[in-house]
C-alpha cells in the first residue's frame, strides 16, 4: 500500500511539473468566494470541455465556507488543468487581478465560480477567434435558477466595425468574452478595486482598441441567479462605489493607445 502511495505521489508530481511547462492554449480565471453549493458543476463544466489545452485558475478570495477545500481537491485530482490560489478576502476583482498574474495563456477568459457553461464553450470561442483572427470575441448567456431552467437568453447580434459595434458594451460581463492575453499584458489593463461595475472600464477599452472583433451567436454560459449572486446581492453603493475615476483614466488611455473602432461607446 505505501509503494502504491509512494508511485502516485511520483506520477502526481511529475504530471504537475508537465502542466508547467506545457504551455496552455486557453487560461480560464476562476474568481471564488463562499460559493461552496455551486463550485462543483462550475468545475465539473471546465474538466469536461471539448477543448484541453486549458488551465483553471481558481482563486480562493477567504471564502470562509468549504470552497476553498473544493478547489484544492480538483487540483489535487487534475494537477495537469487546475491550479489554485488562496488570497485573503479582497474582491472580485482583486481575485482576478491575482489569476492574471498566473495566466499563461494564448487566449483569456473568465468564469464566475456560481455560474458554469456547455461543454463546447471554449472551443467555440476559440475556433471563431482563430478563424477571423480576431482580438476579442464575445458570446450570449442563459440566465438560470438554482434547478438550471431557464430565465431568459441574450444572444449577440453581428459586429460589424464603425456600423455596428453595441455588443461588446451590451453584453459587457468579461465571463462573456474571451481575448487575446498578450493584450492585457501589452496595455497593462487590470480591474478596478473597490468599485461596482467592475467589467464596463475594460469592456470599453478593449471595444475601443481592438482591431478585429467577433461575435458568436450562441448562450452556452449558464449565469446562476441566486440569492448570493451578483445581481440578486446588489443593495446600493454602501459598500462600492461605481467605476467614474476608473472609466476616466480608461479613456485617458485609450486616447493615448489610439482608437481602432467607432467612438460612439464613448457617449455611454
Amino acid at each position: 500500500m505505501a509503494g502504491l502511495l509512494r508511485k502516485w505521489n511520483r506520477v502526481h508530481e511529475e504530471m504537475r511539473e508537465d502542466s508547467l511547462t506545457t504551455t496552455p492554449k486557453i487560461s480560464i480565471i476562476i474568481p471564488v468566494y463562499n460559493v461552496e453549493d455551486y463550485l462543483r458543476p462550475c468545475l465539473d463544466s471546465m474538466i469536461d470541455q471539448t477543448v484541453k489545452e486549458i488551465e483553471i485558475i481558481c482563486v480562493d478570495d477567504g471564502s470562509t465556507d468549504g470552497s476553498g477545500t473544493l478547489c484544492n481537491q480538483y487540483r489535487a485530482q487534475f494537477p495537469a488543468m487546475v491550479r489554485v490560489l488562496h488570497q485573503k478576502n479582497q474582491g472580485v476583482s482583486a481575485a482576478r487581478n491575482a489569476g492574471m498574474q498566473m495566466a499563461r495563456g494564448e487566449y483569456l477568459t473568465f468564469v464566475d465560480g456560481d455560474d458554469y457553461v456547455g461543454p463546447d464553450y471554449m472551443a467555440s470561442l476559440v475556433e471563431k477567434m482563430e478563424e477571423s483572427e480576431a482580438d476579442m470575441a464575445i458570446c450570449g448567456l442563459t440566465r438560470v435558477d438554482e434547478k438550471g431552467n431557464c430565465i431568459d437568453t441574450l444572444i449577440p447580434g453581428v459586429y460589424k466595425k464603425y456600423e455596428k459595434e453595441e455588443w461588446v458594451m451590451r453584453i459587457s460581463c468579461v465571463a462573456c468574452h474571451m481575448y487575446r492575453r498578450e493584450l492585457w499584458e501589452k496595455y497593462q489593463i487590470r480591474f478596478g478595486i473597490g468599485v461596482r461595475g467592475e467589467d464596463m472600464p475594460v469592456a470599453l477599452f478593449f471595444a475601443s482598441v481592438c482591431e478585429k472583433i467577433v461575435t458568436l451567436p450562441k448562450a452556452e454560459y449558464y449565469y446562476v441567479q441566486h440569492e448570493g449572486s451578483a445581481m440578486a446581492e446588489f443593495g446600493g453603493l454602501r459598500k462600492y462605489r461605481l467605476p467614474y475615476d476608473i472609466l476616466e483614466e480608461t479613456i485617458r488611455k485609450i486616447k493615448e493607445v489610439g482608437i481602432k473602432n467607432g467612438e460612439d461607446n464613448f457617449e455611454l
